[in-house]
C-alpha cells in the first residue's frame, strides 16, 4: 500500500497538468506510482511530455497506475494521508474527507501507459538556480504561433549557453549558462516553467538529447519534445553594440520604482500605448490622450542622460517589462530604430521611432521623482593643503588633469575609452547649447520683423490721422 497526501495529489494534479500541457478537452495520462527503499515516484507522460516527481521516505515495494481522476478525487489542501492499493486488474484509494471516510475504487483497464520513458545519453549539466527564472522570463517573452518563424518556441543555444525569445516586438537575450549539447534547439515552453512553486533557490539540470529536452530541479524532473523542423529569427542581428551607442541612459533604483507605479497611469489612447521618452537635458517620460490638451510628463531626477539628446516614442508596455526584468541601463543608437537593455549577462530590446517636438501652447502636467536621499547631500572631495613653496617647480612626468566624474558617471580608470565617453559627452552638451542659441537667434530675428512691422503700421496710422485733419 503506497502514500501520499491529499496536498500533494493537489501539486501533482495542477504540476503535471501545465508540465504536460493538457487542456481541458485533451483525454488525460495515467499516474504511475512507484514505490521503494529509497521512497516513492510518480509520474506520467503524453506522447510529447513527460513529468515526474520524487518523494523521500521509505515506501513498499511496489508499482500501481491509476487514472488521472484518482488525483481529482482525492486532493485537498491539508496533509492527510491517502493510501492507494492494487485491487484485481484497477486500484483503490483510502482518505479522510474531515470526519467522513472516503474509499474509491478505479477498475477501469483504459489507463494505461503506452509509451515509454524519455531516455537522454549523457549527464545533465549543473545551473545555478538563476536558470529557472530566466527560462520563465523566456516563456512571458514567446510570442503566439503562425507567420514565417515559430516565435512561441524560445531557443536555446548548446555552444553559446544563451536562452532567445521574441514575439516580434521584442527580444531577450540570457545568457551564462552551462548546456551539454551542439547547436540550438527549440522547445515551446510550457506553463510550468513559470509556476511559482518550483524550487527557485536548488541548482538546475538540464540535457538533451535525440528528440528530447530534459530539466530537473529539486524532486520535479521534466521531459519535453524539442522542434526540429521549425524556423527562428536571428535575434542577435537586431542587437547594436552597446560601444557605438550614440546615447546612454541610467535609471536610478529610485527612478525605477517610481516609473513602475506611475508608467501604467498615464494617459492612454495612441496605439501601441505609445510614451514619448526625453533624454534632451532633463530625463522624463511623457504621455497625451488625443482628446487633452495637456501633456503629463515624469521626470525622473535620480537618472542621467550620456551622449546625444533625443527624444524617442515607444511602447510604455515594453518599457514597464524592461523594468520588471531589472534593468537599469538603456542604449539608443543613431543608426538603428530601438531601444537596448543590457546588464551583465542580459539584452533586452525593442523597436522605436523617432518623437516630434512638443507641441506648444500645451499645458504640461509635471510629476517629479523623490530624490534619493544619498543623492541630496553629494559628499564633497576633502581638501588638500598646497605647498606655497616652488610653486614654479614640477615634478618630472607630473600632468595637469582636471577634476573626475563620480564612479557613477563613468568608470574608474583613465582609459582611452574613458577619455573618448568624455569627448562624446562633451559634443552632445555643445550640440545642445549651439541648438539652444540657434533657436534663441530665430526668435529674435521673428521679434525684429514683427516689431518693424507694428512701427510700420503706426507709422502709416499717424500719416492718415494727419491726411483726414
Amino acid at each position: 500500500m503506497l502514500t501520499i497526501t491529499r496536498a500533494l495529489a493537489k501539486r501533482l494534479r495542477s504540476m503535471f497538468r501545465q508540465a504536460l500541457a493538457t487542456s481541458k478537452r485533451d483525454p488525460l495520462p495515467a499516474i504511475e506510482f512507484s514505490g521503494g527503499p529509497d521512497g516513492l515516484c510518480v509520474r506520467c507522460r503524453t506522447p510529447d511530455a513527460a513529468c515526474e516527481f520524487r518523494l523521500d521516505g521509505e515506501q513498499p515495494q511496489e508499482t500501481l497506475l491509476a487514472p488521472w481522476e484518482l488525483l481529482c478525487d482525492c486532493q485537498g489542501t491539508k496533509e492527510q494521508p491517502v493510501q492507494i492499493q492494487r485491487d484485481g486488474d484497477g486500484v483503490i484509494a483510502f482518505w479522510q474527507d474531515g470526519a467522513v471516510p472516503r474509499n474509491l475504487l478505479y477498475d477501469s483497464p483504459t489507463f494505461r501507459i503506452e509509451e515509454p520513458w524519455p531516455t537522454i545519453a549523457g549527464e545533465l549539466a549543473e545551473n545555478r538556480p538563476e536558470l529557472l527564472q530566466a527560462l520563465a522570463d523566456a516563456a512571458e517573452t514567446a510570442g503566439s504561433p503562425g507567420g514565417r518563424f515559430t516565435l512561441d518556441h524560445i531557443q536555446l543555444q548548446g555552444e553559446t549557453g544563451k536562452i532567445v525569445a521574441t514575439d516580434a516586438r521584442q527580444g531577450l537575450i540570457q545568457g551564462g549558462f552551462q548546456f551539454p549539447w551542439s547547436g540550438e534547439i527549440l522547445l515551446k515552453p510550457p506553463r510550468v516553467l513559470t509556476n511559482k512553486r518550483l524550487p527557485h533557490d536548488q541548482p538546475v539540470f538540464v540535457g538533451a538529447g535525440g528528440d528530447w529536452f530534459r530539466l530537473r530541479v529539486g524532486p520535479w524532473t521534466f521531459s519535453w519534445k524539442v522542434n526540429k523542423s521549425a524556423r527562428f529569427p536571428v535575434v542577435e542581428e537586431f542587437v547594436g553594440d552597446p560601444a557605438r551607442a550614440s546615447t546612454t541612459l541610467d535609471v536610478a533604483k529610485a527612478d525605477r520604482a517610481f516609473l513602475s507605479e506611475n508608467l501604467p497611469r498615464l494617459p492612454d489612447d495612441l496605439p501601441d500605448h505609445f510614451v514619448t521618452v526625453d533624454l534632451n537635458g532633463a530625463v522624463a517620460v511623457r504621455a497625451k490622450a488625443r482628446a487633452e490638451n495637456r501633456v503629463t510628463e515624469l521626470v525622473l531626477r535620480n537618472s542621467s542622460r550620456r551622449g546625444r539628446a533625443v527624444r524617442l516614442m515607444m511602447d510604455r508596455q515594453l518599457l514597464a517589462r524592461s523594468l520588471d526584468l531589472g534593468f537599469s541601463r538603456f542604449h539608443a543608437f543613431h543608426s538603428k530604430p530601438s531601444f537596448l537593455a543590457i546588464d551583465e549577462t542580459r539584452q533586452h530590446i525593442w523597436v522605436t521611432a523617432p518623437a516630434p517636438k512638443p507641441e506648444k501652447n500645451t499645458d504640461t502636467i509635471k510629476i517629479e521623482s523623490p530624490l534619493d536621499a544619498a543623492r541630496q547631500t553629494p559628499q564633497r572631495p576633502p581638501k588638500t593643503k598646497t605647498n606655497t613653496m616652488n610653486r614654479d617647480f614640477e615634478p618630472p612626468n607630473r600632468t595637469k588633469v582636471n577634476p573626475q566624474p563620480t564612479s557613477e558617471t563613468r568608470p574608474s580608470g583613465d582609459t582611452l575609452a574613458d577619455v573618448l565617453e568624455q569627448a562624446g559627452i562633451l559634443r552632445g552638451v555643445l550640440r545642445d547649447a549651439l541648438s539652444a542659441t540657434g533657436d534663441l537667434i530665430r526668435s529674435l530675428k521673428q521679434d525684429k520683423k514683427r516689431r518693424k512691422a507694428v512701427e510700420s503700421t503706426l507709422a502709416s496710422l499717424e500719416k492718415l490721422q494727419k491726411t483726414a485733419g
